[in-house]
Parts: C-alpha cells; structure tokens; sequence
C-alpha cells in the first residue's frame, strides 16, 4: 500500500520548473541551497509534529522513571550498556578507519568544507573513510557531544572512478543530520524511538529532510547518489531513473508497506521520486544533457569554395 502522505510536498502532484534566467539555471557550479537561512522550508512537514509526539512520550517516560524508584536501577544500566556498545564501535572506527584531513583524502576534506558552508554548519565533524566488505553507505553519528560521519570506502571508490558528484551528495546528506540536530536532540525522544513504528517514521521523515537539503546542495549528484545506494558503484549507471522513482506506485502490497514502517528509512524509490520532483535537480539534469549534446556535436567546419 502506498502511502502518498509521507513524500514530501511537490511530489504528490507535479511541479512546473520555475522560469530562471540562463545564467541561473546553467552556470558551471551548483545552485546554492535556498537559505540555509530558509532551512526550514526544505524540512519534511511530519518531522516536527512526529518530533513532539515522541518528545510527550519521552518525556512521560523520564518521569515515569524518576517517580518510582525501581526503575531508577534498570533506566541505569540501559543507559550503562548503550554508552558502552556505541563507545565500543566508534573506539573500533576511529582506531582502524582512515581519517580525512587536508593530507588525506584533500578532494574529499575540501568537498566537506564547500558543503559545510553551503549548508550553514558551523564545523565539519571528523570524518572517517571505513572498508565496507563492499557494502555501500554512510551514516553520521554522535558520541556524548561531537559528532562523526563515516564513509564506505565503496562510496570513496565511486568518486575517484566516476566524478565526485554522487559522493558530495552522500556527504551533503550526512552533513545535513549534524545541521538539522538530529543526533543532538536524540536523547530527549530516545525512549519513544524504541516504540514501534513510532520512532521509525520520525527517522524516515528525517531522512528526506537531509535528502532534500543535500539535492539543493548538490543537485547534479543527486541522482546518482541515491541510484548508486540501490544498484553499486557500477550498475547504477544502467539504472532508468524514472522507471526505478516509478516503482514508488507499481511495488506495493501489504508486505512492503510493513517492511517500510519498520525500517529507519523510506523505500530508495521513494526518496529518487521526491528528490527527482524538484525544480533544481530538474534543471541541474537539463544542463547535463545540454552539455553532453555539445560534446557529441561535431566540431569540425567545412569550407566551401
């Protein structure tokens, strides 16, 4: 069953592309994303009122907790015991994985810097470059107060293969979770995020918040990025686009609906429709086809007598 509620407003009826002036809408370098003093606008609108749903049945816990003094000792050792493990795999990242700085990795430290500034993030977080076992991903994350993304080194492969657009999507998104407070704010609602499909759906919500931030960030990798998280480095290039956002409508049914409301993120058809709706991925993709039309043109001229 396909759920039209959860995707973003634009793509529930289609969007014209807004006339622009050539130099705005073709110009060598990406779009900025409207406001970062606009940030809210690009915000998915069921992340604030799942946020406060969770934040009443948090806080209802907390006091439930404080009040009754049994619960005092296992409220301790579950917070004992997630402080641990999460401690214990970021001791594992950071001892093994490969820190990006100006001397390793430059392009994608630099890339980082562009992003940050585009999004309005005060400083980058560390960011760490992990073998995968193929797999290919990111995620952000937080340790008591300082965030950290990591990269798959799949992901990092890509961008040195195929361009660094895709990436600098992957990374855009990961910068916008630290922008938007989402690893800051998560132990204020973490018992509701323990709720069945309760704190899942804020999560997904989420989720297309920083997807639409990283698209207006880097528009042109967009696509790839998100297409390349379902096919591989490789094959996502042989990807139609439009025939996978379309899969939004024609894979439905009972069990893939459950499947969604259980997961922490929306189906990747989803997401590629939404973010393939906007007015500036739509002309980011435009400018792309004009170019490789200028390049497939002959380039010869013939001289007549």
């Amino acid at each position: 069953m396909f759920r039209d509620r959860e995707l973003p407003i634009g793509i529930r009826k289609s969007m014209p592309v807004k006339d622009m002036e050539p130099t705005e809408a073709f110009t060598g370098e990406p779009m900025p994303a409207p406001g970062y003093s606009q940030t809210a606008e690009l915000v998915h609108p069921m992340e604030k009122p799942l946020f406060v749903a969770c934040l009443i049945i948090s806080m209802f816990l907390y006091l439930c907790i404080l009040f009754f003094p049994p619960f005092w000792g296992v409220g301790v050792m579950l917070l004992l015991l997630g402080l641990i493990s999460h401690g214990l795999v970021l001791g594992h990242i950071r001892g093994n994985s490969i820190r990006v700085s100006v001397h390793q990795f430059p392009e994608i430290h630099q890339a980082a810097e562009q992003l940050r500034q585009q999004i309005g993030l005060g400083e980058a977080p560390p960011i760490y470059i992990m073998e995968s076992g193929g797999m290919l991903n990111a995620f952000a994350t937080r340790f008591l107060s300082k965030d950290y993304v990591v990269l798959y080194s799949n992901v990092v492969e890509m961008a040195y293969e195929q361009g660094m657009d895709a990436l600098k999507f992957v990374l855009a998104h990961e910068l916008a979770h630290v922008h938007q407070g989402h690893l800051r704010r998560r132990w204020l609602i973490g018992p509701a995020l323990l709720m069945p499909f309760l704190g899942k759906a804020y999560y997904r919500a989420c989720e297309y918040t920083c997807d639409l931030i990283a698209a207006h960030a880097v528009p042109q990798g967009a696509k790839g990025g998100l297409l390349a998280l379902s096919a591989g480095k490789h094959l996502h290039q042989r990807v139609n686009a439009e025939s996978f956002a379309a899969q939004t409508y024609t894979e439905g049914g009972f069990w893939v609906w459950l499947a969604e409301i259980a997961s922490t993120h929306p189906r990747l058809p989803k997401r590629l429709a939404a973010i393939m709706e906007l007015p500036i991925v739509k002309q980011s993709q435009l400018k792309q086809e004009l170019l490789a039309q200028d390049s497939s043109a002959p380039t010869h001229m013939s001289l007549q007598n």
